[in-house]
């Protein structure tokens, strides 16, 4: 194995001659990684050559094939770069899915783009290639939840080859139905086998499973993070209280059991009770509310309805100002994810309460984790009509200093928020004075 974990969902290959298919390569890597979903993508990687590329290719499920023009000189477009075109035929080889990816500002280029492809490589024209809209935050979803849908049908046709249909047969039976339908939900069925030969049997051995066995599993870093967060609890059951109050509040932060679906999770959480404690308790208390609020619009994104009419998106606000660094990382966390669906009344509760400002602020001030979940935001606040807003609270200088000085996750964030601020003609000038330009 030449890179961990040794085996991924999906392997990016895109030319590296264009900064807009990095761009993309990159964004698209964190967003499938929320998702819980693995990639090999090189700049991720600690070896790069040739082969560990192959067997990025190799091992992985399906292969994104990112689409571009290049730099402008002959041969740097992606079906003119040797590199691209061993990926691709490894990955014919392998017998591994392709999908084929370009921006939505190239979708009718596709026979362009064909033109240059070598006669073996021609079949890719009979493929539906997904155009990403890095525009607008719901049409990159929408594109993002195509590529997953690849990864699930390549899935479906694996089962349907073992005999195994569409359901998780194909795995090992030494685990139960709830465990394999605990791993499907949190798409990690392909380990089955591994948790099987641990000694997982039936749903409560779960909470046996520890960081170090998901790893040596080869389950990614998202992965192990998901599956410690849902699994069983450790210890007593934690019992279900009869009626909400503040108390019970904090049952929202342990993790959901298998027979509860969103609707039932949302329907037993006191979103007022945690509000309360948002906006009038100690200052750990307020910390981990937001860290409720934070986990329960990953988990359950039909939560963000609750939230926002208990009243939270103002004491989530007033945390980004006056809260510690881990409260202030959850707080930008909970409101990136309130808003990552198009949805003018959560838009607008956080530009009611003033959360441009304080979300602007912890560009600079906060944690890494924190100024990256304040990206977030803005990225996904800029996608629609907050843009100048955004640019009034001295957003362009601070996302500009994240894309220069971020993590890697902070600078696709950065990058993406910028992107959406460059949709405003008015605000190019004011980019361009800032440095942004340049360091997109």
């Amino acid at each position: 194995m030449l890179n961990s974990p040794g085996a991924w969902d999906f392997m990016i290959s895109y030319t590296q001659r264009n900064p807009e298919a990095k761009l993309l390569a990159s964004e698209t890597f964190y967003s499938l990684k929320e998702l819980g979903l693995s990639c090999w993508l090189d700049v991720k990687m600690e070896r790069r050559d040739e082969s560990a590329m192959e067997e990025g290719v190799r091992n992985s499920t399906v292969v994104i094939a990112i689409v571009t023009e290049g730099d402008g000189t002959a041969g740097t477009s992606y079906f003119e770069r040797p590199v691209c075109l061993k990926e691709l035929r490894w990955a014919v080889s392998a017998n591994k899915s392709v999908q084929p990816v370009l921006r939505v500002e190239d979708k009718h280029r596709v026979g362009e783009f064909l033109a240059l492809a070598p006669a073996d490589l021609k079949f890719l024209g009979s493929i539906d290639w997904i155009d990403m809209n890095r525009g607008a935050v719901q049409y990159w979803n929408v594109g993002i939840s195509l590529i997953c849908r690849t990864i699930e049908h390549k899935t479906s046709t694996m089962s349907e080859r073992n005999g195994s249909g569409t359901s998780c047969e194909g795995f090992s039976s030494a685990v139960s139905p709830e465990v394999l339908a605990f791993l499907q939900e949190l798409r990690m069925e392909r380990f089955a086998n591994q948790f099987a030969n641990f000694g997982v049997n039936v749903f409560d051995d779960l909470e046996d499973v520890d960081e170090e066995t998901l790893a040596s599993f080869g389950c990614s870093g998202a992965e192990q993070k998901r599956f410690l967060r849902k699994r069983p609890a450790t210890g007593a059951p934690q019992q279900r209280p009869e009626s909400p109050s503040l108390g019970s509040s904090w049952t929202t932060l342990q993790p959901v059991q298998l027979s509860e679906d969103v609707d039932a999770l949302r329907m037993r959480v006191d979103y007022e009770g945690l509000t309360r404690l948002l906006s009038n308790g100690t200052i750990e208390e307020r910390c981990k509310a937001a860290g409720a609020f934070s986990y329960l619009t990953v988990t359950a994104s039909s939560s963000t309805a609750g939230i926002v009419s208990a009243g939270g998106v103002p004491p989530l606000v007033q945390l980004l100002r006056d809260g510690t660094d881990e409260g202030r990382t959850h707080a930008a966390e909970a409101l990136a994810n309130l808003v990552a669906l198009d949805s003018a009344e959560r838009r607008q509760a956080i530009v009611e309460a003033e959360g441009i400002p304080a979300i602007v602020q912890l560009l600079t001030t906060g944690t890494n984790e924190g100024k990256t979940n304040a990206a977030a935001a803005l990225r996904n606040l800029g996608a629609y009509d907050t843009v100048r807003l955004m640019a009034d609270a001295g957003g362009i200088p601070g996302l500009t200093q994240l894309l220069l000085e971020g993590t890697e996750e902070g600078k696709a964030n950065a990058a993406a928020a910028l992107a959406n601020l460059a949709n405003d003609e008015t605000l190019r000038q004011p980019m361009a004075e800032a440095g942004s330009i340049p360091a997109l």
